[in-house]
C-alpha cells in the first residue's frame, strides 16, 4: 500500500512538472507569435529593424529606426531608460535581457546596464576602450561573447575556434563585422557588405541563409530562440519559422 501510494505521489509530481513546463512552451509561443505580428507591422512601415532581443522567457524587445522600440515585456528601469532615450532622440542600438538583468547599447559608445553578467560588460569596456563607435555585444550559451567595434574590431571571449579564424580573417581583410548571434551549439557571423559565414545552424536557418545569396538579400542580423530564429533582411525584410 506505501508502496503504491510513493508511486502515485511520483506520478502526480511528475505529470504537474510535465504541464508546468507545457504551459512555459504555450507561453513562449504565443510570444513568439505577437513578436512575428509586430514585426510584420514595422515591416509595413518600411521602417528599419535594428535588433531583436529575447528574455528566457520568450518576452521580447524590437528596437527599430533610430530610437524607436516595442515590446511584450521588460523590467521597469529599462522601460524608463528607453523612455528616455526616446524622448531625447538618442540612437539606440541594441539590447540584451537575462530575467530581470539587462544592457542597453545607444548613441554611438555608451551603454548602461543592470545587473549584468560582469564578463560581458568587461568585454563591453574593452571595446570602449579604443575609443571607437560600439556596434554590438553578442553572448551565447557557452558563455560565448564577442564585442564589435569601429569597422572591424572586436573583443572575444570562449568563441568557437572556427568562428574566430574567420573573424581575425576578415579583420586582417579590413572588411566591416556587422553582426553574429549564438545558439545552441550554433553561430553566425555577418560581415562585409552581405556576406556571412555560419556553423551548424538549424536546416530551415540554412536554407534561408543560402538561397539569400541567389536573391542578393543583405542579412541585417540573426536571432535565435531555442528552435526558433527571425532573420532581419533588406532593412526591414524578415524570415521566421515561427507559424
Amino acid at each position: 500500500m506505501k508502496k503504491l501510494c510513493s508511486l502515485l505521489i511520483a506520478m502526480m509530481f511528475f505529470g504537474l512538472t510535465v504541464d508546468a513546463q507545457s504551459d512555459d512552451d504555450i507561453i513562449a509561443a504565443k510570444l513568439l507569435q505577437k513578436c512575428k505580428n509586430e514585426l510584420e507591422d514595422i515591416a509595413k512601415k518600411k521602417v528599419a529593424i535594428k535588433d531583436i532581443c529575447f528574455n528566457t522567457d520568450g518576452h521580447w524587445l524590437i528596437l527599430f529606426g533610430d530610437f524607436g522600440y516595442s515590446f511584450s515585456y521588460v523590467p521597469t528601469s529599462l522601460e524608463n531608460l528607453l523612455v528616455d532615450l526616446n524622448g531625447k532622440q538618442t540612437q539606440i542600438k541594441q539590447a540584451l535581457m537575462s530575467g530581470d538583468s539587462w544592457l542597453l547599447l545607444y548613441d554611438q559608445n555608451k551603454y548602461t546596464s543592470q545587473d549584468f553578467s560582469s564578463a560581458v560588460t568587461e568585454v563591453l569596456d574593452k571595446c570602449k576602450a579604443r575609443n571607437s563607435i560600439l556596434t554590438g555585444i553578442f553572448t551565447g550559451p557557452e558563455n560565448e561573447i564577442l564585442g564589435l567595434y569601429g569597422t572591424n574590431g572586436f573583443v572575444a571571449r570562449n568563441c568557437p575556434e572556427k568562428q574566430l579564424a574567420k573573424i581575425n580573417d576578415v579583420n586582417k581583410k579590413h572588411r566591416k563585422l556587422r553582426n553574429a548571434a549564438f545558439g545552441n551549439n550554433c553561430w553566425v557571423l555577418l560581415y562585409g557588405n552581405n556576406g556571412f559565414c555560419f556553423q551548424d545552424l538549424p536546416s530551415d536557418l540554412q536554407d534561408f541563409m543560402k538561397k539569400s545569396i541567389n536573391k542578393k538579400l543583405t542579412i541585417n542580423l540573426v536571432r535565435i530562440f531555442k528552435d526558433k530564429w527571425f532573420v532581419v533582411y533588406d532593412d526591414y525584410k524578415f524570415a521566421t519559422n515561427v507559424d
